[in-house]
Parts: C-alpha cells; structure tokens; sequence
C-alpha cells in the first residue's frame, strides 16, 4: 500500500506544479524509448506533442519509479542505465519506505549526476527540472 500512496501524492504534486506544455502519467503505461526497449516507469512526464493518440512517442523529460521488494535491483540499475541510454533530463527514484528521493539529472557529457538525495517527510526537496517543483510525501 505504501506504493500506491506515494504514487497517488506524487502524481498529485507533479499534476499541480505542471506546466501547460507538459502532461504527467502514472503508471500502467508503456514508453518506447527504441526500437527493442519498452519500459513501464511508476510516473512519466511528456511534453504534450509527445503525448496523442492513447500512445506516447518521443523521449520523457521525467521518468519515476517508485521502489518495492521486488523491482529495485531493477529500478536502481537497469532501468537507470536505460534512461540514461534514452537520454531522459530528469530521473527520480521514490522509496515509498523511507520516502526518500533521489534526483538524478543528465549532464553535457550524457551521463546522469546524482543532484539531490532528501527524506522528503522530513523536509521538502525543491527542483527545477524538468519545471519547479516541491517535492513533499507524507504517510
């Protein structure tokens, strides 16, 4: 259930911050980031072009995920690496247990930094892409 929760405030944080040139999307949904790599992430955000036709094409400029026991090797490595390779800006990994975030970013050399790591029950995590946000769960 903590899943669920913390998916259901995050949509609901992204949706009220989004601009009218972006749409949010939770999950089930697939997103084709090639040819042969479709991936299921938590949370999406799309610019609007991107987002017609009950499909989406074109890259993300966020992809969430949302940990459990049995996708975070998953989530952590191999969709992380996947994102990179599809050169989304913007990553966000969400433990509903902890509700911690962390934020990573993609940089000019196309590798992603890790920007931001923050218990966000505790104490609101502020970012700028891909439009301002703050970041707050509660359980």
């Amino acid at each position: 259930m903590p899943h669920q929760w913390a998916s259901t405030q995050l949509v609901t944080v992204l949706t009220s911050a989004c601009p009218s040139a972006f749409r949010v999307f939770h999950a089930p949904l697939d997103v084709r980031l090639s040819d042969d790599t479709v991936v299921q992430p938590d949370v999406v955000v799309m610019r609007v072009g991107d987002a017609r036709d009950r499909r989406l094409s074109g890259v993300p400029v966020l992809a969430v995920e949302l940990l459990s026991d049995s996708s975070r090797r998953y989530d952590l490595l191999l969709k992380h690496s996947r994102y990179e390779r599809a050169a989304i800006p913007s990553y966000w990994v969400v433990d509903p247990d902890t509700l911690e975030i962390t934020v990573w970013e993609l940089g000019d050399a196309g590798t992603s930094t890790e920007v931001a790591r923050e218990l966000v029950e505790q104490r609101p995590l502020a970012v700028d892409r891909p439009f301002p946000v703050t970041l707050r769960l509660e359980r």
